[in-house]
């Protein structure tokens, strides 16, 4: 799985050993499964491993109730290294260090689904058919009706997948064919070898299901590339152009084989996004995508090749998504530490580094390079390398001073920071808090922060400002989103819980209710910034729109000015005082902003309530401050 925190994690493996057995009707037998660098435990004494299980038992709960904290100390007390930041280890220190504010005008309602109980799911959608659609680890498909209320009925559950496998697969995720219909719902399914320890290579799948009951399965292409443990063929989605674009997993923590990833190189289509031409597709007859270097013959830069290399260097995408305006965003796992760096170019090897590598946003273009290195594909240097001058989050100290990085590395847009796992993305469509997340990324922090963040950015793709969503709080490793765009429901795959969860949005009404009784939203700032939005309604709303939304050739999206998001508060009180004219160098939108907004009754103290409503509108009334959560470029702790 994508799963960061399940890098170099035992006893996550000897859990979902577990869940392998029970989805085959076995009993589950930890024997099968081998501790890193270990002999099997099978020729232990029974004595020893039933305190093994015991102990293993108890680590897996607490790793199921929250976070990684305990697993990682774990496995590192077992292997007897200690990084240099192991303080950061606990779930608890991690999340205070990605910690984000939340718009007060966005909430939703925590819905609880027990209908959903009792699977790990890893992919959730709405069908053509308006019904949702979940599956589990597994490679189960779960058919949900919605009712009219967001909760969901009584699912139909197809094995279908199971079945034509003899047995279960590693089901990461699906997408719709876009000729899909309500009554002929098609779908693409990456899914892998199940298993997640010295998992055999060259394993991976996609599948077209479809039929009555899903009940026709085709292997459309096999022989994509696994890594040992949890990195493969992840969650495929259709671009614009009607082809199928999917996320590969990276087989090595940082490029070069170690023994945490079982010394296993990179491939040819490994930690990239692949793109596969669905008209070439032959029933009856899967392209054997095997490279190579694993004793196939596939080429994927051949002049006629059905599955090319879109972008590389991403060392393990669990989603990615295309929006409206035709970008791709994929947010990327970053690896713990302990990994090697290969030597090639202007660049030496690195070995066993102890580093732990931020998670990305990746705004991914064709034939980018994003900083995970591939010999296979002449990219050596990872990150940012070590050019010289101030450092940054993708600046890899431990290269010599003057590295450079590859030539075309494209850093990401946002950093999401250490051990924060993330992995669904959605871009969110509707109408729902009066359009204020409309358009932006919604992304599921499993790890670290244990919530959904949303995510905006600007028409060029760069980050603007990131806010976690309220009522999303202390989700239980949440893995993968949907939106019903019908209603703006979200409904979340909360795989530590094995459940699925809906996030309902709240009205204006009972969000003003909410917020009344959060304590530490004081009285003098909400007067404050009450009084600033009844004055934007009666002087600006106009131009700019009801919540600041902006209104063609008449006023400015407030909501995504970086103008605003980048000046203080002093500063924004004197353009208001003075205004801009047409033909300002500094003007956007070379528009007319009349002084104090064509109301001279607006004094000092009205114009500094207007800004803090101003900020409201980009980002949290709490502090009524410009956003504190800092970019890529930001300097590392």
């Amino acid at each position: 799985m994508p799963i960061a925190f399940l890098e170099s994690e035992w006893s996550a493996a000897l859990l979902l050993k577990g869940e392998e057995m029970r989805s085959s009707g076995q009993r589950a037998d930890v024997s099968a499964v081998q501790p890193p660098g270990g002999a099997p435990v099978a020729h232990r004494k029974i004595s020893f491993r039933v305190a093994l299980t015991l102990l293993v038992s108890i680590i897996g709960l607490t790793w199921l109730a929250k976070g990684t904290g305990m697993k990682t100390w774990f496995v590192r007390a077992i292997s007897h290294t200690q990084p240099a930041n192991a303080h950061l280890d606990t779930v608890t220190a991690l999340s205070a260090k990605v910690r984000l504010d939340s718009d007060p005008l966005v909430r939703f309602e925590r819905v609880q689904l027990p209908i959903t109980s009792g699977a790990a799911f890893t992919c959730v959608r709405i069908g053509p058919d308006g019904k949702l659609y979940a599956s589990s680890v597994d490679g189960l498909l779960f058919r949900y009706p919605v009712n009219r209320d967001g909760t969901l009925a009584t699912p139909q559950v197809f094995n279908s997948l199971q079945r034509a496998n003899h047995g279960p697969r590693l089901l990461t995720g699906f997408c719709f064919d876009p000729l899909s219909t309500p009554e002929t719902p098609v779908l693409w399914a990456a899914n892998g070898y199940f298993g997640f320890a010295n998992v055999p290579d060259f394993t991976g799948k996609i599948t077209r299901v479809s039929g009555q009951d899903f009940s026709t399965v085709e292997d459309v292409i096999v022989g994509m590339p696994r890594s040992i443990r949890d990195h493969l063929t992840n969650q495929p989605k259709f671009g614009p152009d009607g082809a199928l674009y999917i996320p590969q997993g990276s087989n090595s923590a940082y490029g070069a084989p170690d023994p945490g990833w079982g010394n296993r190189p990179e491939r040819v289509l490994s930690g990239t996004i692949l793109r596969f031409d669905t008209s070439r597709a032959t029933p009856g007859e899967p392209l054997d995508v095997t490279t190579v270097d694993g004793g196939g013959c596939y080429d994927p830069f051949a002049a006629d090749a059905p599955l090319t290399i879109y972008a590389c260097g991403i060392r393990n995408a669990w989603s990615m998504v295309w929006t409206h305006d035709g970008k791709l965003y994929v947010p990327v796992n970053g690896s713990s530490a302990g990994g090697n760096a290969p030597a090639g170019g202007d660049a030496p090897g690195l070995t066993n580094i102890q580093l732990d590598e931020d998670d990305w946003l990746f705004h991914v273009k064709q034939g980018g390079y994003y900083g995970h290195p591939n010999p296979q594909l002449g990219h050596y240097v990872l990150n940012g390398g070590n050019p010289g001058g101030p450092q940054t989050s993708a600046t890899i100290p431990l290269y010599p001073p003057g590295t450079r990085p590859d030539p075309i590395w494209t850093p990401a847009v946002y950093d999401f920071g250490p051990h924060v796992s993330a992995n669904g993305v959605l871009e969110y469509v509707g109408t729902s808090f009066g359009g204020r997340l409309n358009h932006m990324l919604i992304v599921c922090r499993f790890n670290a922060g244990s919530d959904l963040v949303s995510v905006l950015t600007d028409e060029t793709g760069e980050f603007t400002y990131a806010r976690s969503i309220a009522g999303s709080e202390d989700l239980n490793q949440p893995l993968d989103v949907t939106e019903d765009t019908r209603t703006g429901n979200l409904y979340v795959c909360e795989y530590g819980a094995k459940k699925l969860t809906l996030l309902r949005p709240m009205s204006d009404d009972r969000i003003a209710h909410a917020l009344a009784h959060v304590s530490h939203v004081s009285s003098p700032l909400t007067a404050h910034v009450e009084t600033g939005r009844q004055l934007f309604n009666s002087t600006c709303i106009a131009c700019h729109g009801v919540r600041g939304q902006g209104i063609p050739n008449l006023g400015a999206n407030l909501q995504q000015s970086k103008f605003i998001a980048e000046s203080p508060d002093d500063s924004l009180v004197m353009f208001l005082k003075t205004g801009r004219m047409p033909g300002d160098s500094r003007s956007v939108l070379n528009l007319t902003m009349p002084a104090r907004g064509g109301n001279p009754s607006l004094d000092d103290k009205s114009l500094h309530d207007i800004v803090a409503y101003l900020r409201i509108l980009q980002t949290d009334g709490r502090t009524a401050m410009v956003p504190t959560t800092q970019p890529v470029a930001a300097t590392r702790d």
